[in-house]
């Protein structure tokens, strides 16, 4: 059975150099988005095959990135505008790539407030996100203003490490 023939969920995942997977997500900047796009992300690490210690890390940057978007655009949005009787939610979006040998994680959102990497205090309730995605990216992380949209993208990247592609694996009772 060709590869066309296969439903996309029961595909082997393509494993290149330089090759890149990418995946979006529109999301309402609201509380429940973080919960959405934690799950979604799983879903789609999952699909590509990522290693479980480099999902994990990936899925709490993800959470932490998404957090920060809700907290500071989500119905921050100026000229405030009602929808029915609530204030209008922004919008943000959580992109997932991966390209040569990395996978990147984006989170836009529609404020120009940039992220700082700051002291915290220990007995602060608040502000440890950007610390903890620089922690876990080893400091591969920063921000991206959007000329062409309002807002920026904050972004984050984890190696992938190297394995061997599953069609390429040695299958039990296979002879060289």
């Amino acid at each position: 059975m060709s590869a066309q023939n296969v439903p996309p969920d029961e595909r082997e995942p393509i494993h290149a150099p330089g090759l890149s997977f990418h995946s979006r997500l529109d999301l309402a900047c609201d509380p429940s988005a973080t919960r959405h796009a934690v799950a979604y992300a799983s879903n789609v690490l999952r699909a590509w095959d990522v290693p479980r210690d480099v999902a994990a890390d990936a899925l709490l940057i993800v959470d932490e990135l998404v957090t920060n978007a809700v907290r500071h655009a989500g119905a921050s949005t100026e000229p405030f505008e009602l929808e029915g009787d609530r204030l209008r939610a922004g919008n943000c979006g959580l992109g997932l790539w991966t390209c040569c040998g990395h996978l990147l994680i984006g989170v836009h959102d529609e404020t120009d407030q940039v992220p700082i990497l700051r002291e915290v205090s220990l007995d602060a309730e608040n502000g440890r996100g950007i610390q903890i995605v620089a922690g876990l990216c080893n400091g591969a992380w920063g921000y991206t203003v959007q000329p062409s949209q309002p807002g920026k993208l904050v972004w984050a990247q984890l190696p992938l490490p190297h394995h061997t592609p599953p069609s390429t694996r040695r299958r039990a009772g296979a002879v060289a």
